[in-house]
């Protein structure tokens, strides 16, 4: 059986997906710049909503999803949280 995950992205917290304990999909950030995400608000250095993706991906029985808090992605590796989650499914 196949679901499909939808998401509404905007800005520096991303997530993956995880089978088997390898990362099989990853949501790319959206910066202008090193720590300069999009935003969206009212004023002037904000976007607008138009910026956001709207994400859909299927996922399979057992899949793992992490949605980060920021900082995550800036700090861990890929190979490192892949091993972080085959560690602890195994427990």
């Amino acid at each position: 059986m196949r679901d499909v995950l939808q998401k509404v992205n905007l800005g520096d917290i991303g997530f993956v997906s995880i089978r088997d304990g390898v990362i099989v999909y990853k949501l790319e950030i959206q910066q202008k710049g090193l720590d300069y995400p999009f935003q969206i608000g009212n004023g002037v250095k904000f976007g607008d909503s138009t910026v956001a993706q709207e994400i859909n991906v299927t996922v399979r029985t057992w899949a793992v999803i992490v949605i980060p808090t920021d900082g995550l992605f800036d700090n861990v590796h890929n190979k490192e949280l892949e091993k972080l989650i085959r560690d602890g499914l195994a427990d």
